[in-house]
């Protein structure tokens, strides 16, 4: 199945009409005849999406929404509010991610439906939704909260593009005012043009025909492959002929579909919060997205040096290995000398600064195309590709050079003074073919040569097809 939604509607001949063609699409269903019985089954079954009617018994759609709203559990769960045209307002206001009139338009529903558990719906972090810290208060771990207010969000960039001024000026004398953004109108084109400048809008406005009919659809497609405008958010505004076309641009990748007039009041306002829905969708979408990106970061990253860990070397390496022709890839395991006694006499932040200070060493001389890594204490990981012949000897005794070239200065708060740095390199070039775990290997053993013939020295490992010796540079 495709996902569980729940039908909340006191006439058994609604749910089953909507059981019948959700069950077509291949949805699961549950039902719920009041407002109790709604919220206890949101909270049993955490369905992906609630269908409601509006004049629900126990209180209504209104009375449940803010229920569901109140439980962390069941906050992020998007709704679909049912009704006549005067419930549409009242709906929005209480938090409804979509709103549809009966007699409720199939195509329209599944799209709608499509839409919100694709992504469009509720925002899954933000103020409204729990968060790590909810789940520490459930623990009693959770600091007190902060005596002071966050910043207020800056206002987002609503871009308007219509066929014409007076529709324009229509859009902005309706919407001027209502919400949390600032309004500019637009061109197809030079919409597209600031979104290649890397200036995009946060909510694009957009009506389905512009030149010619559905050019709007089109240039929401051209707007959501760009990267630096795909992750705004899109509205699409349709006339009352082309009303067909919800399904359409919903499915396209709109999160909302508006009437072109908005010359109405309750019309004005349903659409500046429908907007400003869109906008915290959006946002909590950039959250998302740029903590996980940060997690991914972190997950690859040494947090002290900032270089790439194992967890990232290893594959790249493997990479690297593969691509490489047969002596063109330098393989280097660089151990600083005699570290513990660093560590033993001037203690672990000094170790600290000595290790970070080495990697902004290494990582100014090395060429953009070069890997480095720290895999372990005080170990080092480079991998050179597309040196030359006898070139792979000379980078790493330049690498030993910079390494030792001048002594650490430690910072005043740590007592001041110097501290004189080494470092044994072991070096295997790889052949064509060698797995990255071979060449690391080799590279090892060639570390542990240079480290017995007294450190601060380079040691190459030989070939396979070598006798078995290693060589000093």
């Amino acid at each position: 199945m495709s996902g569980t939604i729940l039908i909340a509607d006191a006439v058994s001949r609604n749910r089953i009409a909507l059981k019948v063609k959700l069950s077509a699409a291949c949805y699961d269903t549950c039902v719920a005849t009041d407002v109790d019985t709604a919220l206890a089954g949101a909270r049993a079954q955490v369905p992906d999406l609630l269908l409601v009617d509006d004049a629900l018994p126990g209180g209504g759609a209104i009375e449940l929404f803010r229920r569901l709203a109140a439980d962390p559990l069941t906050r992020a769960i998007p709704v679909i509010a049912l009704c006549d045209a005067s419930g549409r307002l009242p709906a929005v206001r209480a938090g409804a991610d979509a709103v549809l009139e009966r007699p409720v338009d199939e195509f329209l529903l599944l799209a709608r439906i499509r839409n919100l558990m694709a992504g469009g719906g509720r925002p899954l972090a933000g103020p409204d939704t729990p968060t790590v810290p909810d789940a520490f208060a459930a623990l009693g771990l959770a600091e007190a909260p902060a005596s002071f207010a966050p910043a207020p969000s800056p206002k987002g960039r609503l871009v308007l593009v219509a066929p014409d001024g007076a529709t324009v000026i229509g859009w902005k004398q309706a919407l001027g005012g209502h919400g949390p953004f600032s309004i500019e109108a637009s061109s197809a084109e030079r919409a597209l043009n600031d979104a290649a400048a890397g200036r995009p809008g946060d909510v694009y406005l957009i009506a389905a025909d512009l030149a010619l009919p559905g050019d709007g659809l089109r240039l929401l497609s051209e707007l959501r492959a760009r990267p630096s405008s795909r992750g705004a958010a899109f509205i699409i505004a349709l006339s009352d002929e082309r009303a067909a076309l919800a399904p359409v641009a919903l499915d396209l990748g709109a999160g909302d579909v508006l009437p072109m007039s908005l010359r109405d009041r309750p019309v004005a306002e349903e659409a500046a919060l429908r907007i400003t829905a869109q906008l915290k969708r959006k946002r909590a979408a950039d959250h998302r997205r740029l903590a996980a990106e940060a997690e991914r970061h972190w997950a690859v990253t040494d947090p002290l040096t900032g270089l790439h860990n194992r967890r990232f070397a290893m594959p790249r390496l493997e990479a690297m290995a593969a691509e490489a022709e047969r002596g063109e890839l330098a393989v280097m395991v660089v151990d600083l000398d005699c570290f513990k006694a660093i560590n033993d006499t001037y203690g672990h932040a000094a170790g600290d600064t000595v290790l970070t200070e080495v990697a902004c060493r290494l990582a100014h001389v090395l060429p953009p195309s070069a890997l480095l890594a720290r895999i372990g204490g005080e170990e080092f990981l480079i991998a050179i590709p597309n040196l030359l012949p006898g070139g792979a000897e000379a980078a790493a005794d330049g690498l030993r050079r910079c390494v030792a070239a001048a002594p650490v200065e430690l910072p005043a708060i740590l007592g001041g003074g110097q501290i004189a740095v080494t470092a044994s390199i072991g070096l295997a070039r790889g052949m064509q073919g060698e797995l990255a775990n071979i060449i690391m290997l080799r590279a090892d053993r060639a570390l542990l040569g240079a480290k017995s013939m007294g450190r601060n020295r380079v040691v190459a490992a030989p070939l396979w097809s070598q006798p078995d010796a290693f060589c000093g540079v």
